[in-house]
């Protein structure tokens, strides 16, 4: 009886060898995806990141409206006396322009006026070729180095490096999913790999075993055996396919065409195995670790926030100071008219005035000292919570290379016994059982393998996330400020 059985095993080996080597001219006729590829589209266009440009662009948008109330206006006015004992008339034109460095206004303007004015409005009097004027107003006291114009615009820029710093960390977070899932994609299709071979094993044994029990080679029991051994792996394969089609799923979300669509993902175009591991993939020296922790979006975006509540502080502290202002006026009349409007005038001018209460400037600047400790609480929380998170990681990297290479010796010791336990059954010395065994032993080792490798890639990804590692994480500089 024990030669039909190894001749029914020796087609089962055959019938491996051949799926093994059709799979491979397949996979050789596909090009493989990487993770790069997945990280370049998942950068360029996932929605996620796409939004987050969009945000970053109103606010960019928000600080153009705040260099706004620095623009230049034009104005004009006339009046004319149409009723009663004058019939006096006045025109001018003003040029405005507000002064970002000192907080006032330099003004030029033009007026000319004819006919008669009562005497509390002589002043509109020009001669006839009208007046021209250059003004300047300063302000010496309130508004003299922080006013809510230069509030506004120095806010906006602020918020624009706030929305960086949000805007990186919602593309390291994108790009972190996005290799996770490309991961688990591999090591869902190793597994499958795994599985089908295992079946195809089951499947070529029972067409053997029901061959040789037709002519009375082998008992029938041995083929029931087979059948209940074939519907567990049949069983495996389905849920392991079942796996591989939710990662793929996962993955098409990240892989993106130009256009931005979701790109089905190709199941020829899986790698033959994890790349090598190397246990240093988290290495960082002490030194670097605080300017990293700094360097993080997390704590960018605390910093900006700090600085922008210290400006909204500043801005409150201006709002208790009493305003003085001081105002210079260069006027000369042009043309014929009264002897008194010829000649220069130069006018100076002070305008004091002292708010009493001061209720809202002082719950203003109190608020925003309330808030500003408060981020400072946060941002030592934050700096905490990243060291100890970036040393953890660093130990569960290291130790899942270890596991990784563990469990990659685990496999090869399975495999030796599998091999040598069919010795032992060509020498008669071994059952199907206990093959059998050994076969589902040698794929459960490959499968811990396997896991094991797609931790580390995972601990790994998890390190580049928490460091801000653009490079480990498909990102470059240019891509930070990409216009949507």
């Amino acid at each position: 009886m024990l030669r039909p059985l190894l001749f029914a095993l020796g087609l089962t080996l055959a019938a491996s060898g051949s799926a093994a080597t059709a799979q491979g001219e397949s996979a050789q006729g596909t090009k493989v995806l990487t993770a790069e590829a997945v990280l370049a589209a998942s950068a360029r266009a996932v929605p996620t990141i796409l939004e987050a440009r969009s945000q970053r662009a109103a606010v960019v948008a928000r600080r153009l409206a705040a260099e706004g109330g620095f623009d230049r206006t034009l104005s004009q006015g006339t009046r004319q006396w149409v009723l009663g004992d004058y019939d006096g008339f006045d025109a001018d034109l003003k040029l405005t322009q507000p002064l970002a460095t000192l907080g006032g206004d330099l003004t030029a303007a033009y007026r000319i006026s004819d006919g008669s004015f009562p005497r509390y409005e002589t002043e509109r009097q020009t001669l006839g070729g009208g007046e021209l004027s250059l003004g300047l107003t300063i302000p010496l006291l309130q508004d003299r180095t922080l006013d809510d114009r230069r509030f506004a615009r120095q806010d906006a820029t602020l918020a624009i490096a706030e929305a960086d710093a949000s805007l990186l960390q919602t593309q390291l977070d994108v790009q972190h999913d996005a290799l996770i899932a490309y991961w688990r994609w591999v090591a869902a299709g190793r597994k499958l790999a795994i599985f089908e071979k295992l079946l195809a094993i089951a499947e070529e044994r029972d067409r053997a075993f029901r061959a040789q029990s037709a002519v009375g080679d082998i008992a029938e029991i041995a083929v029931v055996e087979n059948q209940q051994n074939l519907l567990k792996r049949r069983q495996l394969a389905r849920r392991a396919a079942r796996d591989f089609t939710l990662a793929a799923t996962d993955l098409s979300f990240f892989l993106r065409d130009e256009d931005g669509a979701m790109q089905p993902v190709d199941s020829g175009a899986l790698p033959s195995a994890f790349p090598p591991i190397a246990g240093t993939e988290a290495k960082l020296a002490p030194a670097r670790l605080a300017a990293i922790i700094e360097a993080t979006p997390t704590l960018q975006a605390l910093a900006q926030k700090a600085q922008r509540l210290r400006l909204k502080r500043n801005l409150a502290q201006n709002d208790l100071r009493p305003e003085l202002d001081f105002s210079l006026k260069l006027a000369k009349d042009l043309g014929q008219g009264p002897r008194t409007l010829n000649g220069n005038d130069v006018i100076t001018g002070f305008e004091f005035s002292l708010p009493l209460q001061r209720r809202k400037a002082r719950g203003a600047q109190e608020e925003a000292e309330a808030a500003l400790q408060a981020v400072a609480f946060r941002q030592a929380r934050e700096t905490d919570g990243l060291r100890l998170a970036i040393l953890r990681l660093q130990e569960t990297v290291a130790a899942a290379a270890d596991f990784a290479a563990l469990a990659d010796q685990e496999a090869a010791a399975a495999e030796t016994l599998e091999a040598a336990e069919w010795v032992k059954f060509r020498e008669g010395a071994s059952s199907f059982f206990i093959l059998n065994a050994r076969e589902e032993n040698t794929a459960d080792a490959r499968v811990r393998a396997l896991d094991a490798q797609l931790a580390f890639q995972q601990a790994v990804a998890d390190f580049a996330l928490v460091t801000a590692d653009r490079a480990r994480l498909g990102l470059t500089p240019p891509a930070l400020t990409e216009a949507p």
